[in-house]
């Protein structure tokens, strides 16, 4: 797939979506498909771990009762990121696209290389709730909610500078991440983890 071609004619980096979510884009709307049958994928091998070790003695003494699903709740983030070259007037632009859905606690987001006038952060999944540490996990019927998932499938493109995907461990020391995630990023550039060009 060719995603300079896909984006080459526009003027902006966007991507329509129809009433129920999903990209419109034929060629999008296959790698939000993808991401969507991991999500599932996911939840089988989950569930498969779970049925061989439902009747283990080992685990139910462990517990002190019969292992249930719920005993493997977590959360899952997925990203597609891709580097590509894009042709307007005449330049070739490198840009980059990343697609992310998430089932659960975390933060998925970018970083662009942007003036100090806009903020540079998008938020492709965070955290549903309140407040820190209420969610949803993949054991939770959502995951099979094509239309849901299709609605929580987000995309940003352009000169990225970070792409973040973090469980809810280090997502929490940055809630609100609207506010927080700046200072996310700017931790880890006086850390030496980011370089900053």
């Amino acid at each position: 797939m060719d995603l300079g071609k896909i984006f080459q004619d526009r003027k902006e980096l966007e991507c329509p979506r129809d009433s129920k979510g999903f990209f419109t884009d034929p060629e999008i709307r296959i790698i939000q498909e993808a991401i969507q049958e991991a999500i599932q994928k996911g939840f089988e091998k989950l569930e498969k771990e779970f049925l061989e070790r439902e009747h283990k003695p080992e685990f139910q003494d462990l517990l002190g009762r019969k292992l249930e699903i719920s005993d493997q709740e977590c959360t899952l983030l997925v990203a597609v990121h891709s580097i590509f070259t894009m042709k307007q007037d005449g330049q070739e632009i490198p840009t980059q696209f990343v697609m992310a859905c998430q089932v659960g606690d975390g933060v998925t987001a970018t970083v662009a290389c942007t003036n100090k006038d806009t903020n540079p952060i998008q938020l492709l999944g965070k955290t549903e709730g309140e407040y820190s540490g209420q969610t949803e996990f993949i054991t939770s019927p959502v995951r099979t909610d094509t239309q849901t998932m299709a609605m929580r499938t987000h995309i940003s493109m352009g000169n990225l500078r970070c792409l973040f995907v973090m469980s809810d461990g280090v997502a929490d020391d940055y809630f609100p991440q609207e506010t927080e995630l700046p200072r996310l990023f700017c931790d880890l550039v006086i850390n030496g983890i980011i370089e900053v060009p």
